[in-house]
């Protein structure tokens, strides 16, 4: 194993505080987040800020996951279900909804006939 460093830092008691009861929430404590911190600098060379403690719809999703991982089930029976539950929840998602409201900007239905030569005519290809 490596040699380990000691790294002394002073901090404000109040952010030490806030700082440490948000890394809790995230499952870290001070001196993980600090580890974390050389780890991704010495990878990418910059200093990266992103950790965010989870929002609810996160931490609901991953209390769901820690269920499904302690009780080794699933949502879904196979993976066929699983696809055509997102294939539902795709076609809900892009649904066209329409007002029954006339459009402000009325165009044409379809663009007429020699309106632009060679682009809007339909053409009839001849079998050979």
């Amino acid at each position: 194993m490596a040699k380990s460093a000691m790294l002394h830092v002073r901090l404000d008691d109040e952010i030490k505080a806030k700082g440490n009861a948000a890394l809790a929430a995230m499952g870290l404590s001070a001196a993980d987040a600090v580890r974390l911190l050389y780890h991704r600098i010495v990878a990418e060379q910059a200093f990266p800020l992103e950790l965010k403690v989870p929002n609810i719809a996160t931490c609901e999703a991953m209390a769901e996951a820690d269920t499904i991982v302690a009780d080794r089930a699933a949502r879904y029976g196979d993976g066929e279900a699983m696809i055509g539950a997102l294939k539902w929840r795709i076609s809900v998602a892009f649904a066209i909804k329409w007002s029954g409201r006339q459009d402000s900007n009325l165009r044409h239905p379809a663009p007429k006939a020699g309106a632009l030569p060679d682009c809007a005519t339909p053409r009839r290809e001849r079998c050979a």
